[in-house]
């Protein structure tokens, strides 16, 4: 998709962590374009398809998300 960015986000899989992925990009007020999922019983992750304007904001607040292992555009 032209104008994207895709971020990874990978973390520890524990309750509660998809929530506030969310939580931080609603507050943003930034448009998902696609967003795909997975885990095992340790590590999750999240991929996301943003707006280029919006992936460095939201790149920023991923990062500070507690159990997060990774994220990265």
């Amino acid at each position: 998709m032209e104008d994207t960015h895709r971020i990874l986000h990978i973390h520890k899989n524990v309750s509660g962590v998809l929530s506030e992925i969310n939580s931080k990009i609603s507050k943003l007020d930034v448009n998902i374009l696609g967003q795909y999922l997975s885990t095992n019983l340790d590590v999750g992750y999240v991929v996301l398809d943003i707006s280029k304007s919006d992936s460095l904001d939201t790149l920023k607040e991923l990062k500070q998300i507690d159990h997060t292992i990774k994220a990265r555009i």
